[in-house]
């Protein structure tokens, strides 16, 4: 697939936020989880003239298994009459291992959902243990055991690395359950941990390797990885017989997906823009607003034109984010092992594609870490590690 869009929904609602995690969340309750189940619904109203074909929904969070089936399949039916929904479109719920049982993922998969993305984070109770999550290992491979068992067609595990006791035969014994039990794709993401996170859990932050062994680890679990035949295609993501993630590629080749929900993230027709952080303040706002938008049967994009916003008193919504189209070509498509086309750079601005490869040969330290292959440039595994310095060098 490539060239409709993607939809992400953010589920906001967690029983208990990781202290290492930044994504806005927010505890669960009955009333607010339905009213914000209706606002989403409410929110598509704003799209209903796009002539889009959806190629994924996500469902992401926080935490979306804690909405009830119904619910999930209140919001993909209010995405089927508003777009149309490609026949194979893939349909990805995030899911909390201590959560999933038999009956949840049957129910999912009757409403269409075809993707389970299981956040078991670790199969080491040791590393689930320093993460403070409340469920082991145990329950870790029984939760992907059952969703693979009831027949989704993909499965997906995330996996945190940079913790104390990660070792190469982690790694190994972590590979060989995935594939015994039926895994096809696989994220590791390196723990990343903010201001907040250190100041409140300094003392657990202390305990974290240093940056040489956490590089080490990575450059491990690549190549572990890819013997077990999950081949990387991503900075953090490896996939067993070409089972990519549809929706997640959107993002990195920068084709277009809507967000809905609060906090949630879209790039529609060239804008960037996002929704505020405050629950209470997005369902309210959705409310009125969509009421009035139903007599003007909606608009491309929400309050949105020429990247300027459209309507009085719409920043109560959305806000524009900076776009600037070859920075985050550069930025995002060297996330991917594929890397960049030249031909694209050179047709979103000339010029500073002349400039991007003038600073990618004159700078000789960087042959360990991007190379040039024809129309291609791609970042190597130690690129990897160090991408956030090589792109802003080539973007300087």
């Amino acid at each position: 697939m490539n060239g409709g869009l993607g939809i992400y929904i953010h589920v906001p609602f967690c029983n208990r936020t990781c202290w290492y995690c930044d994504f806005y969340s927010v505890a669960p309750n009955g009333k607010m989880m339905q009213d914000y189940v209706d606002a989403i619904c409410d929110e598509l109203i704003f799209y209903q003239n796009t002539g889009k074909v959806v190629e994924s929904i996500y469902f992401g969070g926080g935490t979306p298994n804690l909405l009830d089936f119904r619910q999930i399949a209140k919001i993909i039916r209010a995405l089927s009459e508003t777009f149309e929904v490609s026949c194979d479109a893939e349909i990805t719920v995030e899911m909390n291992p201590e959560l999933v049982s038999e009956e949840m993922a049957y129910d999912l998969l009757m409403v269409g959902v075809n993707r389970a993305s299981v956040g078991v984070q670790s199969f080491s109770d040791a590393d689930l243990k320093f993460l403070k999550r409340r469920h082991l290992a145990r329950v870790a491979r029984d939760s992907v055991g059952i969703v693979a068992k009831q027949g989704f067609p993909d499965v997906s595990i995330d996996l945190i690395l940079g913790l104390p006791s990660q070792t190469r035969e982690q790694f190994e014994r972590t590979a060989a359950s995935a594939r015994e039990l039926g895994v096809s794709h696989i994220s590791g993401y390196l723990l990343k941990v903010g201001d907040k996170a250190k100041f409140d859990y300094s003392e657990t932050v202390e305990l974290l390797p240093e940056e040489d062994e956490v590089c080490d680890n990575y450059e491990n679990f690549v190549s572990v990885m890819n013997v077990h035949g999950f081949k990387q295609y991503e900075i953090s993501n490896f996939a067993a017989n070409g089972r990519k993630s549809v929706h997640n590629l959107k993002y990195w080749r920068c084709e277009e997906y809507i967000g809905l929900g609060v906090a949630a993230h879209s790039y529609l027709g060239g804008v960037r823009y996002h929704i505020i952080k405050d629950v209470d303040a997005y369902i309210h706002n959705i409310k009125g607003a969509s009421q009035y938008l139903k007599e003007l049967k909606g608009m491309l994009p929400p309050y949105l034109e020429g990247g300027k916003l459209k309507k009085e008193g719409s920043q109560k919504l959305y806000h524009i984010d900076d776009c600037d189209p070859f920075v985050e070509y550069v930025m995002l498509g060297l996330r991917l092992t594929a890397g960049l086309d030249i031909r694209k750079l050179a047709e979103i601005d000339g010029g500073k594609c002349r400039k991007f490869l003038s600073a990618l040969g004159k700078r000789k330290w960087f042959s360990d870490f991007v190379v040039r292959d024809g129309d291609k440039v791609h970042l190597t595994l130690r690129g990897f590690l160090v991408s956030n310095r090589v792109i802003a060098e080539l973007l300087s």
